[in-house]
């Protein structure tokens, strides 16, 4: 235990400042006692002779006398983010296929194989136009889904077979229709 030379307290051993007065303890030496310091008191400005150079007067330093001396505590890092879990499955990103085709990576649905599937679907109940537009959409999402990894060749597939069922039950059905 150091015991403090400023309050006498008693410290642990590996303590630098005194837990109480957070007086140094590295230096035994007592401290040494505040000087009085007399107050200064302020000086009128010369007058000024236009005719005569103007001298820069001394400056006056008066010490600065803390009676405390302020206590350090060592900062503390903050601690290190973790690393991000790496998936091997995945395909780089952004990678350039032997044809020289970008190959987009990522688990999204190709949007035109959704909306193959939907503008189909759509073409049973509203009008035999959407299923014309949902099989054209659906073999561009095929063409599309051979140069990118992305999902919806399913959906692609459902899309131009329900598109081409559609028109091809209006032709069948004015083909009947018409007894041609």
């Amino acid at each position: 235990m150091k015991e403090c030379p400023s309050c006498n307290h008693s410290n642990p051993e590996g303590n630098s400042f005194c837990v109480n007065c957070g007086t140094s303890l590295v230096n035994n030496a007592p401290a040494p006692a505040p000087t009085p310091t007399e107050p200064v008191a302020p000086v009128a400005a010369p007058l000024i002779n236009s005719n005569q150079p103007i001298a820069n007067p001394e400056p006056t330093i008066q010490p600065i006398s803390n009676p405390e001396p302020s206590v350090q505590t060592p900062a503390v890092a903050p601690a290190p983010a973790p690393a991000p879990e790496e998936d091997s499955n995945l395909v780089p990103e952004n990678q350039v296929l032997n044809s020289g085709e970008k190959k987009v990576t990522g688990d999204k649905t190709n949007k035109n194989a959704v909306l193959s599937l939907s503008f189909s679907i759509a073409g049973f109940f509203i009008s035999w136009l959407l299923s014309l537009a949902g099989l054209s959409i659906g073999l561009t999402a095929l063409n599309q889904l051979k140069t990118t990894n992305e999902k919806g060749r399913g959906l692609a597939i459902a899309g131009v077979v329900i598109g081409g069922l559609g028109v091809g039950l209006v032709f069948l059905g004015n083909f009947l229709k018409n007894g041609s």
